[in-house]
């Protein structure tokens, strides 16, 4: 079982606060400033102290719990991978999962 939580932000400052948080804790902020009259929009995401991550290097990957919400996840995120027949390698474990996608038979 997972917590929301919400908070009411000045959506003025809410971006800095974010920006100034990660460089100091895992997070990410992402922005689009792209806007096309009814077809895109301006949008700005941000977040900080994640309860998972991904590491990804070349072919293979890693996924870490950062905390115990993670530690629930993680099995849900590994699920699907197991077995998976594009790895070539697969290990998981409480706190981690990780894997090496397979090099392709060909061109798709």
């Amino acid at each position: 079982r997972g917590t929301c939580r919400s908070e009411v932000i000045d959506p003025e400052t809410a971006l800095e606060r974010v920006w100034q948080a990660i460089d100091r804790r895992k997070g990410g902020l992402f922005v689009s400033n792209y806007e096309v009259p009814d077809r895109y929009a301006r949008w700005d995401i941000g977040f900080v102290d994640p309860p998972v991550e991904l590491l990804v290097k070349g072919r293979r990957f890693l996924i870490n719990a950062l905390s115990g919400e993670g530690e629930r996840l993680l099995p849900l995120l590994a699920a699907p991978l197991r077995g998976h027949p594009h790895l070539a390698d697969w290990r998981e474990g409480p706190r981690r999962a990780e894997g090496r996608i397979a090099e392709p038979a060909g061109f798709f």
